[in-house]
This record gives structure tokens, sequence and C-alpha cells, in this order.
């Protein structure tokens, strides 16, 4: 089952998979990319993974705040109280959250405090969030499944070892879905 749902703007996609990474080294499972569904499952699948995740990291950046999509998404897991909002510096959260957490620091030094109290809130607000709301699946909709490509060079902390990390995590993903 996810722990954790990223909703991020096309912009801040690099960040989200290096959070992503730092999450899942501390044992959350976190799904971040769905953009090699196709278009039709795209919008199902989203609003699905929004309904079922306990919580919802929303990355609040300039670029998130003109995102209708990140916009939606957030709106939606605050319904659920499932809204954790993580702020990337000069952004403000316009949506009622759980709680906020500043990571603006860990994005520019790597430092572990802002993802030590992102994971404590994700914990606090995976307790207190309604229940995940199941919706059918649409006939023709692809198999949900995460997808982890490597960050992209503009976020990338060091080159092949980005690219190598993000190939594992393929790796045991498609190992995962097969099983």
């Amino acid at each position: 089952m996810t722990d954790v749902l990223i909703s991020y703007a096309r912009r801040d996609r690099g960040i989200a998979a290096r959070l992503a990474a730092c999450l899942e080294e501390r044992g959350l499972k976190a799904v971040w990319d769905v953009s090699e569904l196709p278009e039709g499952a795209l919008m199902h699948g989203a609003r699905q993974r929004v309904a079922q995740a306990p919580a919802v990291v929303v990355l609040w950046s300039e670029s998130a705040l003109e995102s209708a999509w990140v916009c939606d998404e957030a709106d939606a897991a605050a319904a659920r109280n499932a809204h954790v909002a993580a702020l990337l510096g000069g952004a403000q959260n316009p949506i009622a959250a759980q709680t906020s957490v500043d990571l603006a620091e860990w994005r520019q030094t790597g430092a572990v405090a802002g993802v030590d109290a992102l994971i404590a809130a994700i914990a606090a607000t995976s307790s207190q969030s309604h229940p995940p709301v199941l919706s059918p699946v649409p006939d023709d909709a692809a198999p949900l499944a995460p997808v982890a490509p490597a960050p992209l060079p503009e976020e990338s902390s060091g080159g092949g070892f980005g690219a190598a990390i993000g190939f594992v995590l393929v790796w045991l993903l498609l190992i995962g879905i097969s099983v």
C-alpha cells in the first residue's frame, strides 16, 4: 500500500523525484509520477491515488500555485484531511492542510531535518485522514503503477548515481508488478 502520494507541478519534477527517493530510503512507499499512463487513465489514476493515499504531500512552489492539477489534488486531499503541505521556498500554502513543513533548506542543502519533519507530518496525517475512497476503474483504464524515472538534470545530485537509483527503482517496481 502507498504511504504517501507526492503532488507537484511539472517544473518541480526533479524535486519530487529527490523527495520520493529520500522517503523511500526511510521506509515509506511514495508514489509520485503517473506521466506514462495513457491520457484517459491519467486523470482517473490521479484521482484514484488521491482518494486512496493516507497522506498527500503537495510540493508548494510558485509553479504549483499556477497548476490547476496540483490545486485540484490538494483540495481533494484536504477534504479527506490527508493534505500535508511541503513548502519549497517563497510559496505559501493556499489550501488548508493538516500540517505544513518548510523544505526550502532541504532543497538547497539536503538537510535531513526537513525530511524528518515531513515524515512526522505524514505519520500524523495518515493516522487522522478519512478512510480511502474507492471508485470503480473504467474498463479501458490501464493498470496503475508508480513510475520512477531519474530526476531531471536541473535537480540532479551527481549525474550517473541518480540515474542508477532511478533504474533500480524502476526495476524493483517491475518485479513487484509481475509478482
